[in-house]
């Protein structure tokens, strides 16, 4: 996929982002709670990522992701789950612009670290404009968030 595809997608899931958090907040007002709202979109999502692996692999999909199936597997499910309720709850309290501001700092932030763990000594020019950018971003969102 070239690179602009890439960031086409990208940019299509950040903006269905928000308006899929927007939906979670109408879903969670109309149901018992946040809780709810992530059980329905759990259940969509497992019956559509079922269809497609399904309607590609054939009966063999089921099978065989059982047979790979790790106990550490869970845990995208769990961190995912946490990020929809917290999106959820701050689209409820704080608002979209708040939210998103903390949510992409702290994941920036997060990223960078993570990348400077892999590469401990990749202190380089670009780990720098990155870092500066982190900085910048950080501060647009004590802005946002004022």
């Amino acid at each position: 996929m070239p690179a602009s595809a890439i960031i086409a997608l990208l940019a299509l899931a950040g903006c269905g982002l928000v308006f899929q958090n927007r939906l979670m907040v109408a879903v969670a007002a109309a149901t018992p709670g946040p809780w709810a709202a992530l059980m329905v979109n759990s259940l969509v999502g497992i019956v559509l990522i079922g269809a497609v692996g399904f309607s590609r692999h054939g009966t063999a999909f089921a099978a065989d992701t059982v047979s790979a199936l790790r106990w550490w597997f869970v845990l995208p499910g769990i961190l995912g789950t946490v990020f929809i309720l917290a999106s959820v709850t701050g689209y409820a309290r704080i608002g979209a612009a708040a939210t998103i501001a903390i949510l992409i700092a702290a994941q920036l932030v997060t990223g960078l670290l993570v990348d400077l763990a892999a590469e401990p000594f990749a202190m380089d020019a670009r780990f720098w404009t990155r870092l500066a950018g982190a900085i910048l971003l950080v501060t647009g969102c004590l802005l946002v968030n004022r």
